[in-house]
């Protein structure tokens, strides 16, 4: 699920930052439009200055952003559903729907409370590095190890 140019808009203005988020409709040659849909592309050092990473989706499978996110111990708000919950329940602020009270409520949380900001940047680096290439790589060869032996 992709959010609407206008959500994006009323999650800056409820935070108290519409005027960020209009820079970045305007201005941020990574933004990827589709008719009245944004998907922001997110890349690695962009996640390293992050204040927070938000995958608000209601049904995305297993989301490499998600991973780069966590990885660059950025404080991450995702729902808890399917793959998105699997991989940050626990690590995360997790919601149960995406709607825009829980959204603003949690970036909220996240944005102006130090120790909910620290917590989720120390769980973000934990859970960053058992989703490291090389140990998918190693448990994948084991596994198909495993079946060629048997």
């Amino acid at each position: 699920m992709k959010i609407g140019v206008s959500a994006w808009r009323l999650y800056g203005q409820r935070l108290g930052i519409g005027r960020y988020i209009e820079y970045l409709l305007k201005n941020w040659n990574a933004i990827l439009r589709t008719d009245d849909q944004v998907s922001l592309y997110v890349h690695e050092p962009f996640n390293m200055r992050a204040h927070v990473f938000v995958l608000p989706s209601a049904s995305d499978g297993f989301s490499l952003t998600l991973a780069e996110a966590l990885s660059c111990g950025t404080p991450v708000i995702t729902v808890n559903r399917a793959a998105l919950g699997e991989v940050a329940h626990g690590y995360a602020l997790t919601i149960e729907d995406p709607e825009v009270e829980a959204l603003t409520d949690a970036m909220r949380r996240v944005l102006t409370d130090p120790h909910t900001n620290q917590t989720l940047r120390r769980k973000s680096l934990e859970r960053g590095r058992e989703l490291r290439w090389d140990l998918t790589a190693r448990r994948t060869l084991d596994v198909l190890r495993q079946v060629a032996a048997s």
